[in-house]
């Protein structure tokens, strides 16, 4: 008997809700059109275009039309895809890279048995697709007048999150250069030619001019 007063107490606030729902079903609908993305939130694709121009502004940059510039997560994606693939493994697909703060987020599809790490998810490497997401999150920094650096915070493989204390290993066996100032889980990483500094701000990536740099 006391199971069904419950059961009949749980029914009478379950259909208190919907009622309460259908009362105010128009203020519920609002409220779920405010928290969806807007057109204009929508991620927008890499493209040829925009990767014609990131190389404009590279090519200011250079010419010293400009002294800094800033490029966009969607910006260095098409430039990855459309002009320096052949700069990545050719077994590398679907590369997305998103800013945000000071963060640098790098994730790509590649086959699990290129995956350097498989050891480090034990048993759960046996259940994973024959191609996993893997994700690099960091910070870039100063390292020379040549090279930044990304220190790697974290990666995950197929959303698996990977020890950080495996990470210097795991550098190391994807053929990390030692150098100097360099920490263990970092990763030297050349600058473009006539660029002294990059930095992520916000949502962009910012490249700074050596003749800016000189004359500050």
């Amino acid at each position: 008997m006391r199971c069904l007063g419950r059961a009949i107490l749980l029914l009478l606030v379950l259909m208190g809700l919907l009622v309460a729902a259908w009362m105010n079903r128009d203020r519920i609908q609002q409220a779920w059109r405010d928290v969806q993305p807007t057109a204009g939130e929508v991620e927008a694709p890499a493209t040829p275009e925009l990767a014609d121009a990131a190389e404009e502004k590279l090519a200011r940059l250079r010419g010293g039309e400009q002294g800094e510039i800033a490029l966009s997560g969607v910006e260095l994606e098409s430039l990855l895809r459309y002009r320096y693939a052949g700069a990545l493994p050719g077994f590398i697909d679907s590369t997305r890279v998103r800013l945000a703060g000071d963060r640098l987020r790098v994730r790509a599809r590649v086959p699990a048995e290129r995956l350097p790490a498989l050891d480090a998810l034990g048993a759960v490497a046996d259940f994973l697709p024959d191609t996993a997401s893997v994700e690099i999150e960091g910070r870039l920094f100063s390292l020379d007048d040549r090279h930044a650096a990304l220190a790697i915070d974290g990666v995950q493989i197929a959303d698996i999150p990977i020890p950080r204390r495996l990470v210097p290993g795991l550098l190391d066996r994807l053929g990390r250069s030692p150098a100097a100032g360099l920490p263990a889980d970092a990763l030297a990483v050349p600058l473009p030619r006539g660029v002294a500094a990059a930095y992520v701000r916000g949502d962009s990536l910012v490249l700074v001019s050596r003749s800016a740099r000189r004359n500050n």
